[in-house]
C-alpha cells in the first residue's frame, strides 16, 4: 500500500524564494539609505545657489589648476531632485567648492560608461562628489556611507 502524498498550496520552496527575495530588496533599501543626521535644512540663499548652480553653473578656485572656470550640476536629473539631494545629504555649494580646494582626488570610471573618466573629489570625512571636468558638471553629491 502506498503512502499517499499531500500536496501543499503554497510549496515550501515557493517561501524560500520569496523570503529570499524580500531579503535582498531589504538589504538594497537600507544600504542606500541616507542617514538622517546628514539631513540639513537650506536657506533661501543658499536654494538660490543650487538653482544657479543648476541653470548657469557657478565659479570656484580650486587651486589646482582645475581647466573649468564654473561648474554646473548635472541636466539630467531635475531641479527639484537636486535640491532634495542637497538637503538630504547635507550639501551646499559651499561645501562643493571647499572640496573641490581641499578635497583627496581619484579617477572614477562608471561601469556603463568605460570610456570616460571623471573626478571622485573626498572631504576628510568620507563624503564625496563626482565631477566631469571635460564636460565641466558635477554627477554626484553623495554622504560617506552612500552605495
Amino acid at each position: 500500500m502506498q503512502t499517499p502524498t499531500v500536496q501543499h498550496p503554497f510549496p515550501f520552496g515557493k517561501i524560500l524564494i520569496l523570503t529570499l527575495l524580500s531579503l535582498l530588496l531589504l538589504y538594497y533599501l537600507v544600504q542606500t539609505q541616507v542617514p538622517k543626521d546628514a539631513e540639513i535644512t537650506l536657506t533661501p540663499v543658499q536654494l538660490t545657489e543650487i538653482e544657479t548652480a543648476y541653470t548657469d553653473g557657478f565659479e570656484f578656485n580650486s587651486n589646482n589648476e582645475d581647466p573649468c572656470e564654473r561648474l554646473k550640476l548635472q541636466a539630467h536629473k531635475k531641479l527639484s531632485d537636486w535640491k532634495r539631494q542637497f538637503r538630504r545629504r547635507g550639501f551646499t555649494i559651499e561645501k562643493i567648492k571647499h572640496m573641490l580646494r581641499t578635497g583627496k582626488r581619484e579617477a572614477f570610471v562608471h561601469p556603463k560608461t568605460p570610456d570616460i573618466t571623471r573626478t571622485k573629489i573626498f572631504d576628510d570625512t568620507g563624503n564625496w562628489i563626482i565631477i566631469d571636468f571635460a564636460d565641466c558638471i558635477i554627477w554626484q553629491i553623495a554622504p560617506s556611507n552612500f552605495k
